[in-house]
């Protein structure tokens, strides 16, 4: 169906979209929220779990009645989990700091998913500073690093910098080209496809196509023969679907403070099929 088109364009996008609609319809996406503990359960023991369910229990009946005596009962279990939490999370770190002294390495890989559960979440939400001042606007934080990441080459001050053309290799390959020989991309099979399907990393970011790469790595025994074909007329084409070009770049913090643009580093995001 897809190549009835010419244009390598709109072969893979028909491509894609008839990929995507076969997937919609037998493996449909659906958006779950799910509530992260943040490391609780370490701390958080039958007791506690016990009481928990007391209080929510009072809570219910409170909220039935709306009378002072039930609203008192509920406050005071709901400080005394409180009260047991803390207790519970000091005894936890002093047999922490007890069974893994002189092990300095196992008590940190023990102490770090407590310590920075939340650090996984400062993406979705970036804060800057500039000389004007903080800027939280989500739209204005990416239009800051779009400008940044394109101009930071432009502003590096690269001395003895010598251009492509004048390095030694680049002159010495007029020299030792042989006319004769010719590079091409040979065209591939179905067991090279399989081969780099099964590869895929299935806990990976989707890309702007919205093609989960679990989704490519399951469906591999229906998609192999397909996508050699695809793959097949791109090389026999010599030409690359715009496509394959993008990618979402997202803004990683690789040190020092999140406030400041120049801490972070572009990743981009190559779509799943490409």
């Amino acid at each position: 169906m897809a190549y009835v088109f010419d244009d390598i364009d709109d072969i893979y996008w028909a491509w894609e979209n008839l990929y995507k609609s076969v997937l919609d319809y037998h493996a449909p996406m659906k958006i779950k929220k799910v509530r992260k503990s943040f490391g609780q359960s370490k701390f958080i023991t039958s007791d506690i779990r016990k009481a928990i369910r007391y209080r929510n229990a009072l809570k219910r009946k409170y909220n039935k009645s709306k009378t002072k005596e039930n609203w008192e009962a509920y406050r005071g279990m709901r400080n005394h989990i409180v009260t047991m939490r803390r207790k519970s999370m000091t005894h936890f770190f002093n047999q922490l700091c007890i069974n893994r002294a002189g092990k300095p390495k196992e008590f940190w890989n023990s102490l770090r998913p407590l310590m920075h559960a939340k650090k996984s979440l400062a993406n979705d939400f970036i804060t800057l500073m500039d000389k004007n001042g903080i800027i939280r606007d989500q739209k204005q934080v990416s239009e800051v690093f779009n400008d940044y990441f394109t101009n930071v080459v432009k502003n590096l001050n690269i001395q003895n910098h010598t251009s492509i053309q004048n390095q030694s290799h680049v002159k010495n390959i007029p020299k030792n080209w042989d006319q004769e020989q010719q590079f091409n991309f040979m065209q591939i099979d179905h067991h090279a496809v399989k081969s780099a399907l099964s590869r895929i990393k299935p806990n990976k970011a989707k890309g702007h196509d919205h093609i989960p790469p679990r989704a490519l790595r399951e469906s591999t025994p229906s998609i192999v023969e397909p996508l050699t074909d695809l793959l097949n007329n791109i090389i026999k084409g010599k030409v690359v679907p715009d496509s394959w070009k993008r990618g979402e770049i997202v803004p990683f913090h690789k040190k020092d403070s999140q406030l400041e643009k120049e801490n972070y580093r572009p990743v981009i995001i190559l779509p799943g099929s490409d």
